[in-house]
C-alpha cells in the first residue's frame, strides 16, 4: 500500500446501507438499515471482505470499527431515517476496548442518533478471550438501550459460544446456509437449528442472502423473521425505505419458472 490505513479511510473509504426487512406480513416493513463500509473504489481493498482482513492483519480492529461507526452515524442522520440502524463491530473490539459503550453514546449524540435505534452486529473473524470484559461492554451498551446480534451464525471461531456469553436479540444467518436452501434439506436442517435456538433465546432470526424467490418462500415457512439481500435491496449511498409488496416478489418468481 502507497498509503497509511487512516488517509485510505479518510480520504476514499464509503459507507453504504442494505435494507433488512421484516417478512411475516403482506407487506415487507423495513426493520433496519445496516451499513457497509466500502474501500477505495477500483482499488483491491475495495470489498470489505478484504479491507477487513488488512485492518485484521494490522491488528487495527478497535481503531478502524470506531471510525466505521462514527462514519455510519453521522451518514444515517442525514438521511432523517425511519428505522433502526445496524452496524458491524469486532467481537475483540468489545473485548478489548473498555471504553466502547461510552464511545457509541458520545457518537450517536453528536449526530442526534437514539443509540436505542442502534443494532450492534458482532463478527468474529478473529477469537476473543476475555468473556468478563466483553459481557462487560455488552451490559454497558444495553444500558444504554443498543440491540445486540450475532452475525455470520454458522460461521467465525464460535458461533455458539459467543450467543451464549452475548444472550443476542438477533442471530444473523449467513448466507453460506441461506443460498439454494429451498432446493437443499442439509441447509435446511441447519436453518431450522438456528430458528429453535433464536426461539429459545428469544431473539429474532435474520437471513442474509435473500436473492432467490424460492428461497424466500421457503424461509417464511420455516418462521424466519427478518431478512436481507438483492433480491429485497441493493446496498446503496441513499437507501430506500420503501416497503415491499409480498406479492410481487411470488410474481418474480412465477415469472422465473415460466421462463425456465
Amino acid at each position: 500500500m502507497t498509503e497509511t490505513l487512516d488517509q485510505m479511510l479518510r480520504r476514499s473509504a464509503s459507507t453504504v446501507f442494505q435494507p433488512i426487512f421484516d417478512v411475516r406480513g403482506e407487506d415487507f416493513q423495513v426493520w433496519s438499515v445496516e451499513a457497509l463500509t466500502r474501500g477505495p473504489a477500483g482499488t483491491h481493498f475495495e470489498p470489505a471482505a478484504i479491507l477487513f482482513e488488512y485492518v485484521r492483519l494490522k491488528h487495527e480492529e478497535l481503531r478502524v470499527d470506531r471510525w466505521c461507526i462514527a462514519a455510519a452515524l453521522g451518514r444515517y442522520a442525514a438521511l432523517d431515517p425511519p428505522s433502526r440502524l445496524s452496524v458491524n463491530v469486532h467481537a475483540s473490539t468489545l473485548e478489548r476496548d473498555d471504553t466502547f459503550a461510552a464511545f457509541i453514546e458520545s457518537a450517536a449524540v453528536a449526530v442526534e442518533v437514539d443509540p436505542k435505534l442502534l443494532i450492534l452486529e458482532i463478527v468474529e473473524q478473529s477469537a476473543y478471550f476475555d468473556t468478563g470484559r466483553m459481557q462487560r461492554t455488552i451490559r454497558d451498551l444495553r444500558s444504554l438501550g443498543v440491540a445486540i446480534a450475532v452475525d455470520d451464525v454458522g460461521l467465525g471461531y464460535g458461533n455458539y459460544r459467543t450467543i451464549l456469553d452475548t444472550a443476542p436479540e438477533y442471530l444473523k444467518i449467513d448466507r453460506y446456509f441461506v443460498a439454494s436452501a429451498s432446493a437443499d434439506p442439509r441447509r435446511q436442517s441447519l436453518v431450522s437449528s438456528a430458528v429453535r435456538i433464536a426461539r429459545d433465546f428469544g431473539a429474532l432470526i435474520v437471513a442474509e442472502g435473500i436473492e432467490d424467490p424460492a428461497d424466500l418462500a421457503m424461509l417464511r415457512e420455516m418462521d424466519v423473521a427478518l431478512m436481507q439481500g438483492y433480491l429485497l435491496g441493493m446496498p446503496e449511498a441513499i437507501p430506500s425505505f420503501d416497503n415491499v409488496r409480498a406479492d410481487s416478489l411470488q410474481a418474480t418468481s412465477r415469472a422465473q419458472e415460466t421462463v425456465q
